[in-house]
């Protein structure tokens, strides 16, 4: 029956009376462990898919990876990312790429879900490359990602 329900308040978003239905996706990863969020491969910006069915990886992982990849200024929200480098490399862009990726992941860090250990750039290789190094404050493990 259409018009049942207040507009948007529906099952799928419109006036339908069509009983509450689960309409979030579950996401698995490689080991069969339920996720949160689609692994978005680094090199690409791909969603990844095995035999069909896309790839998850946990949330905070997602939340890292997605703050990292972004360039800065091309989200709503502004301090989101990362700055994109110039064609010339100099000593001071390994600095501002360092402090740029502690200002990216900084709301992360005030949620108290990480801290960061080290951030580790590499200018001599071209793209620069970058290796962060997080604290998973919930279960205290090292984690590392590369950039």
């Amino acid at each position: 029956m259409i018009g049942s329900t207040p507009f948007g308040t529906g099952a799928y978003g419109l006036e339908t009376s069509t009983p509450s239905v689960q309409t979030t996706k579950t996401f698995y990863d490689l080991n069969g462990n339920q996720q949160g969020s689609r692994y978005v491969d680094a090199s690409t910006g791909d969603y990844v898919f095995v035999d069909g069915l896309p790839i998850g990886e946990d949330n905070l992982h997602h939340r890292i990876r997605l703050a990292i990849l972004t360039v800065r200024g091309s989200s709503v929200d502004f301090g989101l990312g990362i700055a994109e480098i110039g064609s010339v490399i100099t000593e001071s862009v390994r600095l501002q790429r360092a402090q740029d990726v502690r200002q990216a992941l900084s709301r992360l860090v005030k949620e108290k879900l990480i801290e960061v250990v080290s951030v580790a750039v590499d200018t001599s290789v071209r793209p620069v490359k970058t290796t962060i190094q997080w604290r998973d404050v919930q279960n205290n493990s090292i984690q590392e990602w590369k950039a």
